[in-house]
């Protein structure tokens, strides 16, 4: 019978002991979790606040790029009307030199009349002649400047119209060129879903282009172009584009496709 009791209290003992261990493993597991959950929750914060900041980090980058193209423009614009002005004042100064000539050839004209026999009536005939003549220059010179100022009109118009020939031709055939050509990925960065293209503006790559991916000539899904360097093109990938089940992996095929016509 005491043996029985002994054998009793023994297992009581063990239990109460196995119990307290399980419940300080059970305690410890909740620890680590808790642990693990906060720490889940730091990496979610940092990945969004760096999200945060490479999508502001473009955007500046755009806007940047915006302006620089907005002020070349400009100083191209600017260079061609100084050069413009430029001649116009050459031309001007000519016709000043011209006019300044002939007053000094009326003086010498006046001078001589004064300085010889003759009625102040003369001179003052004299002088109301070179008057109109001078008028009728003046009179010349406004009218060469109105029709320099419509010159400088037209040309400009047709500059412009030029330009914008050119610029729709060069894109024309730079869609030409880029039309069904295809290219590789080299790098796929899945954390903030954007790919390296193994292509540039090197290429005829616009950033109007179309660009799909495709493996084993199936369709996988779609990019759009971020930025486009001389011989890389890095490019977000169009989540929602994704054939299901698929995801963009180094080596796989871009086709581009340009929205130029």
């Amino acid at each position: 019978m005491k043996i029985l009791f002994a054998i009793s209290l023994l297992g009581i003992g063990a239990a109460a002991v196995l119990a307290y261990m399980t419940r300080t493993s059970l305690l410890e597991a909740r620890n680590d979790k808790n642990r693990n959950n906060r720490e889940i929750v730091t990496i979610h914060e940092n990945v969004e606040k760096v999200n945060a900041e490479t999508t502001t980090i473009w955007g500046e980058w755009r806007d940047t790029m915006g302006k620089a193209k907005d002020e070349k423009t400009a100083t191209v614009k600017l260079t061609r009307e100084t050069n413009e002005l430029d001649d116009t004042l050459k031309q001007v100064k000519k016709e000043i030199e011209d006019i300044l000539n002939k007053r000094t050839q009326m003086e010498a004209e006046i001078k001589a009349i004064i300085g010889r026999d003759g009625t102040p009536e003369e001179v003052l005939a004299k002088v109301e002649a070179l008057k109109g003549e001078t008028d009728a220059l003046s009179q010349e010179l406004e009218t060469l400047k109105k029709e320099l100022e419509v010159n400088k009109k037209a040309a400009a118009e047709s500059d412009d119209l030029s330009g914008r020939l050119k610029a729709q031709q060069t894109a024309r055939l730079q869609a030409i060129k880029l039309g069904g050509s295809s290219s590789t990925i080299s790098v796929v960065n899945p954390e903030f879903s954007f790919v390296v293209i193994n292509c540039g503006r090197a290429d005829g790559l616009t950033m109007d282009a179309r660009l799909l991916v495709k493996r084993s000539g199936q369709l996988i899904g779609k990019l759009n172009t971020a930025i486009i360097e001389n011989n890389q093109t890095i490019a977000d990938i169009d989540l929602k584009s994704l054939a299901p089940g698929m995801q963009i992996m180094p080596g796989d095929q871009v086709i581009f496709e340009n929205s130029v016509q």
